[in-house]
């Protein structure tokens, strides 16, 4: 009943909007006063805005100001004497009203809609903005053509068949050279004119069979203007046209791998410019049908630009193919069997990519050897980017492909690890996350010849980037020792002043920047940081995925790292590339998380789990992630059923507080099977409730009955203890080696004393089995609640 009562108040509310902004923003003479069309204008963005925020037209679905507001917006559409604009705000206003409106009413406007629609397209020949404006209203329209009644459904198809041929023509007059600058709303159009078509591709592909070729000509055009290529929705739009035109014909798998064949030529034309091997065929130019002009595909880009905008345009083609290439392989119409047909081509073309070097390219010149070509100098400076865009073609194809691309691990190992060996640094975040998908795609098989070399490499690499503002230069090292030793001879010709004085300032550049610190500016940190985060993430993704396989020495490394990423992180957060949100974990961690989480080699868990439980304690937000990952490290501690108890009897002092959290000192000792902590509490297997009960029992008061009884069972625990003494010695042994046994799996923890392991007698054994067994004697009556009821039978007799 009460949301019957809101619902009605929202429908009065949202009635009196209606009614409100037809009698404010639509004055009678809006059709005929320029003045009144300004102000029309200037009004349309806020009314529009206050319609969707309080969704009127879904309360809204009838009535005389429904009517009327329609008629006003087909009145401004219809006239010839209103302005381009003014029409363009009507479609903009029209665009919120079929959103919002339910199919039933939404049916009724449709024919009306469609027809209007296809008058801009065919008759506002200088108006791309209505244009673009009337496709958007077009596409929210076709969005639910499947859900239609037959009878609106086969109406729209006959007017569908007056407005694809015209906006075609449309979309193709935009195809201008390439430096021909188009304004902002020819690229609308562009993108609009396109998802008008991608939206029908995929509620009715069928439809669209007659305008295929034109269709695929016209999302080309994106290739070969520079408006086009540089905006990212007009490259967007293309690649989704292009990725689901395969869906129009009755041979989808065909179809689909003839437009990735083209996309990857395509590609392959871009790098020949790169690289210096020039091999344009007949055969190339057959399989470009459709989607090169009538001049070459790198005329223009030889004979019209200058060198720079050349490099320019190449990054620019090869960046919208793999676009496409990305959308083709992730279309939900094919399957990983027609993935795996084509990734034997994406891996050679990847490869081809990184294995570009500069200074194999030809002379440090303003031009190439053959002219055709681009200089070196200009390779070396794309050359990042390039190698970014081929990791990116080959992770997006293994990732769909998953386990299929086993056929191909091979050449995919020897593309990742050449990667590894060519890359910017600028490409190393691009490489750390291609190895980490791909590592997830293919599985724990490929271990052996692309799990642990790579991680060995990113350990070392993420290491290193980790360390770099904490390391001297050879040469600064060298003018230091220099001065020291020029200092202690005295032979600077100086006086004493002047020595002191120098010795002052040094001292005071010493205290302010460190020791050996070197200058960093703040892009190359925001770099650094990015390929701590990605390297972190891929590390984090190996042991997830390998686990126990990996070797003791790998693991240990990697824990390593995740320890000396956890105590730079203050230093790391004002450098972040990308904020971290409470939507999820940072890079940190991730890793701390899965290295606790994930078996050794010996199949023991809790790796610097303390530290794990610190570091996310710490964290500044609370995000669900962070709180489940806090609850999944402290339950490998105090499981239901604990096999581990935290002794932190010898613990040391902690550090001072970083971020929150208390973190103990840096790591100092490393060895194979464990990482040292001498200020994290140590994880023990001993199960010691035992001995905390019984100290718990000693220190309550004992009654007399108690007393009684305790010495009655200490005297017969004796009694037992001697009978059982012979066995108890000869069970010793055998329950040490258990023990050994048993607990070969637990973790070692470093300790900053040595324990001394001393070999006791037989008798010292002897006296501390019968002290066992009658401190359990005690406990067993300790435990019990209540007082032991004693009864006396001779009273009975």
């Amino acid at each position: 009943m009460a949301s019957e009562q809101h619902a009605a108040v929202q429908a009065s509310l949202a009635r009196n909007l209606l009614s409100s902004v037809l009698a404010l923003a639509f004055p009678d003479d809006l059709v005929t006063n320029a003045e009144a069309q300004r102000d029309f204008i200037a009004q349309v963005p806020q009314v529009s805005a206050m319609f969707e925020q309080h969704s009127v037209f879904e309360y809204v679905t009838e009535g005389k100001a429904l009517d009327k507001f329609q008629s006003k917006l087909f009145e401004l559409v219809d006239q010839a004497g209103v302005s381009r604009d003014v029409k363009a705000a009507a479609f903009e206003l029209l665009l919120v009203v079929v959103e919002q409106l339910p199919l039933e009413q939404l049916e009724q406007w449709l024919p009306k809609l469609i027809e209007r629609v296809t008058k801009m397209v065919k008759y506002i020949k200088d108006g791309p903005n209505v244009v673009a404006s009337a496709c958007a209203v077009a596409r929210i329209l076709l969005r639910h053509v499947e859900m239609y009644s037959p009878e609106a459904r086969r109406e729209l198809f006959d007017l569908l068949s007056k407005l694809f041929p015209a906006l075609l023509t449309v979309l193709l007059e935009l195809g201008k050279p390439y430096e021909e600058v188009l304004s902002k709303d020819e690229v609308a159009l562009f993108a609009n004119g396109l998802d008008v078509f991608t939206e029908l591709l995929q509620a009715s592909p069928t439809s669209v069979r007659s305008s295929l070729s034109k269709l695929e000509s016209a999302a080309a055009l994106v290739f070969y203007n520079a408006s086009l290529a540089t905006d990212a929705t007009a490259r967007r739009s293309a690649a989704r046209c292009l990725a689901t035109l395969a869906n129009a014909s009755d041979k989808t798998p065909q179809m689909w791998k003839q437009i990735v064949d083209k996309t990857i030529e395509m590609a392959h034309l871009q790098v020949e410019l790169i690289a210096g091997k020039r091999m344009v065929s007949s055969a190339q130019t057959t399989v470009l049908k459709n989607w090169l002009r009538d001049e070459s595909a790198t005329a223009d880009l030889v004979t019209k630009l200058s060198i720079y905008k050349r490099a320019e345009a190449v990054c620019q083609r090869l960046s919208i193919a793999v676009e496409v290439l990305e959308e083709c392989v992730a279309s939900r119409y094919v399957c990983e069997r027609e993935v795996q047909l084509v990734i034997n081509d994406v891996v050679t073309l990847s490869r081809r990519i990184l294995a570009v070097r500069a200074h194999e390219i030809g002379k440090q010149s303003a031009i190439s050897e053959d002219g055709f070509r681009l200089p070196a100098s200009v390779v070396y400076g794309v050359l990042p980017q390039f190698h970014q865009l081929g990791l990116r073609a080959l992770q997006a194809t293994v990732e769909r492909a998953g386990l299929c691309a086993l056929r191909q691990a091979s050449k995919i190992t020897k593309t990742l690890s050449l990667a590894a060996e060519n890359v910017h640094p600028e490409s190393h975040a691009a490489l750390y996350q291609g190895v980490a998908i791909c590592v997830r795609a293919l599985g724990a098989s490929t271990l052996e010849r692309l799990g642990q070399p790579l991680l060995d490499h990113m350990v070392v690499q993420c290491k290193e980037d980790l360390e770099a503002d904490e390391t001297k230069s050879k040469k600064a090292l060298e003018a230091d020792a220099k001065a020291q030793v020029e200092n202690k001879s005295g032979k600077t010709g100086k006086g004493k002043k002047r020595k002191r004085q120098i010795g002052d300032v040094s001292q005071l550049s010493a205290d302010a920047a460190g020791p050996g610190a070197l200058f960093m500016s703040a892009r190359n940190q925001r770099l650094l940081v990015g390929n701590v985060d990605a390297a972190l993430n891929a590390i984090a993704t190996c042991v997830a995925v390998y686990g126990s396989l990996l070797p003791m020495e790998s693991r240990s490394l990697a824990s390593e790292v995740a320890l000396l990423a956890a105590q730079q992180q203050l230093k790391r957060q004002a450098f972040l590339a990308v904020p971290q949100t409470n939507a999820g974990l940072s890079p940190v961690a991730m890793l701390l998380l899965t290295d606790a989480v994930s078996a050794d080699a010996n199949g023991a868990h809790a790796t610097n789990v303390v530290p794990s439980v610190q570091y996310l304690s710490g964290l500044p937000s609370s995000s669900l992630l962070q709180r489940l990952a806090l609850n999944a490290t402290e339950a490998l501690l105090h499981p239901r059923g604990p096999p581990l108890t935290v002794n932190v009897d010898s613990a040391v002092p902690t550090a001072p507080v970083m971020n929150g959290s208390t973190y103990g000192s840096s790591v100092t000792n490393h060895s194979v099977k464990s990482v040292k902590l001498p200020g994290a509490a140590n994880v023990r297997g001993n199960l010691d409730w035992e001995k905390e009960d019984a100290t718990m029992a000693n220190n309550e008061p004992e009654t007399e009955d108690n007393a009684s009884t305790k010495r009655t069972k200490v005297e017969n625990g004796s009694k037992s203890a001697d009978v059982d003494m012979q066995a108890a010695e000869n069970d010793v042994e055998e329950e040490e080696e258990e023990e050994e046994e048993d607990y070969d799996d637990e973790r070692p923890v470093a300790t900053e004393a040595e324990v001394e392991v001393q070999e006791e007698s037989e008798e010292p054994v002897v006296q501390r089995t019968t002290a066992a067994v009658s401190t359990l004697a005690v406990d067993e009556d300790d435990d019990d609640e209540f007082p032991d009821i004693v009864v006396d039978d001779a009273d009975d007799e």
